[in-house]
């Protein structure tokens, strides 16, 4: 199947983009006894991932950006373009005002804070 991404960008040309963890747990819809150093490990990276049967590639990356950042693109007036119909790697390009592009980076961020205060919480309580 192919990978499908989520590619946000303000009108100025800004890009929204994220640290790629280190380790990961859960691979191919199946966990895995222990965490695994993931390809590119901290580098720079797009939201993105499977593109399921019947989907499009703006489904997909509209899916795929809900999953990993716990943020719909639905709530923002983004204008979107798809490219690479034939690749193995797909993207959805999202363009979005500047004022938008923050309000996500934002939302992100405390999305990404209250998740790892979750876990850390669970591993406490889970030692």
């Amino acid at each position: 199947m192919p990978q499908v991404y989520a590619i946000v960008h303000s009108e100025e040309g800004r890009f929204l983009m994220f640290q790629k963890n280190t380790h990961g747990a859960f691979f191919s819809r199946a966990p895995v006894d222990a965490p695994v150093r993931l390809n590119g490990a901290g580098g720079p990276a797009f939201p993105g991932g499977r593109l399921e049967r019947k989907e499009d590639v703006e489904q997909g990356a509209r899916r795929e950006f809900l999953e990993e950042t716990a943020v719909s693109l639905d709530t923002y007036g983004a204008s979107v373009r798809t490219g690479q119909p034939d690749w193995r790697f797909k993207a959805a390009f999202f363009r979005v005002s500047n004022e938008e592009l923050g309000q996500l980076a934002e939302n992100i961020n405390q999305n990404l804070e209250l998740a790892r205060q979750v876990a850390l919480e669970w591993l406490r309580m889970n030692p």
